[in-house]
């Protein structure tokens, strides 16, 4: 039995950080509360970035989840101006029903870090938990 593909929109070498959601609720519920934090107290004029500790390339992201999910299937390639151009189809067809617009493919193709990895929210007394953690996959 033949399994299908999974498209990998691009190259699929573009790196992350993906952060769990809750965590990120954690870090606002430390920035909403009237209790000193970062080294200080909040004045609403500071800006946190928000980063996951692993630096992750697409490629791995969607490898992980297929690993969580208990799936192997072979990954795919698909060029990101064929990706453009099929969403623009999509677009056309289904109009704001569409599963992602064209702009969202360059996107994936764009490296999102934090040169300070996870410390803005270790600063407000949170940890970021790792993808595969929170996926229960070891590394």
């Amino acid at each position: 039995m033949v399994l299908p593909a999974m498209p990998l929109s691009g190259r699929g070498q573009a790196v992350y950080q993906p952060i769990w959601a809750e965590d990120v609720v954690d870090c606002v519920m430390r920035v909403l509360d009237p209790k000193p934090f970062h080294n200080g107290s909040a004045d609403g004029h500071e800006r946190f970035e928000l980063a996951g500790p692993q630096a992750l390339s697409h490629r791995e992201i969607v490898e992980l989840v297929l690993r969580a999910a208990g799936r192997t299937r072979p990954l795919v390639s698909v060029p990101a101006p064929v990706v453009r151009r099929a969403l623009r189809l999509a677009e056309t067809l289904l109009g704001s029903r569409a599963p992602a617009t064209p702009d969202e493919v360059d996107l994936l193709e764009v490296s999102m870090t934090s040169a300070d990895g996870v410390a803005d929210a270790q600063g407000l007394g949170v940890t970021p938990r790792a993808m595969s953690a929170i996926l229960g996959v070891p590394t």
